[in-house]
């Protein structure tokens, strides 16, 4: 993330290093902040240093709600139970589609209050009017409707645009970069190697030279010096001094917008991914009747590159350090200077969770709209 507005930002190249100096490990970095691995010999491995900043980084995602999303579940005749993604842990709403363009949105009830509106809903199909947390098999959730569909949900049209896979996209709007010495007029080699496919990044989503002032289409994927590090615009770069990609110019990619997909018989939910923010799930998918559009709170992707960047506003972004930090320190000694500074990071931590789940909650609501619901 280039832009100076966003100097909060730390990627997790970046945030391993910080964790690093937060347990006083004497670090060398390198032009882009990060850590030599040599840092990560003696001590704290990077598996290790790395793990704790996914894991402090998915509790201040999930105790702050921080991320929101939608997927689409396919209903099936007598079927009252369905599984949701792996990567999606409560739901917020539930919208029941009677046809392409109406639907109607299912109250969210426990099962006991639910048979006491609808006794004998288990055994009699019908049109669903409730939706309920339902059982939990191992790491699966599963969501319930009430009664049960009595007809399969008509089949949903994907838009041509929409890619698939079986893992969750990584973290589209922010991959940046800089480009390396095999990069020419409209082809960008990434000088850090990062995965694109492992990120998310596909065909049609938009690609900008932050240093040339221009941008252009991705049209292909490929592999120059490691895996799908190399991004193609085939109608080339436009709107910029020059134009074209030489060393060193810094990217980013301009990400669409993802969600997921449930049909009963699939092992797990597909994950969808349009070009285009704000495309999906209308017009890029085509809803039909007898299938739901959920709304639901998410765990985050896993970060896995360096130059990949937390779903979250880059205010918060520093702190998932201080909680990876408090994490390792706590597993030192009792009696010792790394636990008792770590459960310092600790109270921080926590504090700037519970102050992001405040930021959550009050976007979107101005003050015309906060006085609107008083009134």
């Amino acid at each position: 993330m280039p832009e100076n507005i966003n100097v909060f930002a730390m990627n997790l190249g970046e945030l391993e290093t910080e964790v690093l100096r937060k347990l006083w490990i004497d670090v060398q970095e390198d032009s882009n902040g990060f850590a030599a691995d040599a840092a990560f010999v003696n001590k704290y491995s990077r598996y290790r240093v790395r793990k704790k900043i996914n894991q402090a980084y998915g509790y201040m995602v999930a105790q702050s709600k921080a991320l929101r999303s939608w997927f689409i579940v396919t209903l099936k005749n007598g079927y009252f139970q369905y599984p949701i993604p792996l990567n999606c842990f409560d739901i917020n709403s539930v919208y029941y589609f009677t046809s392409a363009t109406v639907y109607t949105e299912l109250e969210v009830n426990d099962e006991e209050y639910i048979e006491e509106l609808i006794s004998g809903w288990r055994t009699v199909p019908g049109t669903p009017q409730y939706a309920y947390s339902a059982d939990r098999n191992k790491m699966v959730v599963k969501l319930g409707v009430a009664p049960a569909p009595n007809a399969d949900g008509t089949a949903i049209t994907l838009g041509s645009g929409l890619y698939s896979k079986t893992q969750p996209y990584g973290v589209v709007e922010g991959v940046s970069g800089s480009a390396n010495p095999d990069s020419g007029t409209n082809i960008y080699v990434d000088a850090h190697g990062q995965n694109f496919d492992e990120l998310g990044v596909i065909v049609g989503l938009t690609i900008l030279n932050i240093t040339d002032g221009s941008k252009g289409v991705i049209t292909s994927i490929s592999t120059t010096n490691s895996t799908n590090d190399t991004l193609t615009c085939s109608a080339n770069l436009s709107g910029g001094s020059t134009n074209i990609w030489t060393p060193g110019d810094e990217m980013r990619i301009v990400g669409g917008e993802y969600g997921g997909f449930v049909e009963i018989g699939d092992i797990e939910a597909e994950f969808l991914l349009s070009p285009n923010a704000g495309q999906t799930p209308s017009p890029g998918i085509t809803m039909a009747a007898g299938n739901l559009l959920v709304q639901g709170i998410f765990y985050p992707a896993l970060m896995v590159d360096k130059n990949q960047y937390p779903e979250l506003p880059p205010m918060f972004h520093p702190y998932i350090a201080l909680g990876a930090a408090s994490l390792l320190g706590k597993e030192e000694p009792v009696d010792s200077a790394e636990y008792t500074q770590a459960l310092e990071y600790e109270k921080e931590y926590i504090g700037q969770t519970v102050l992001l789940a405040g930021f959550v909650s009050s976007q979107y609501r101005g003050d015309y709209a906060l006085q609107s619901r008083v009134k």
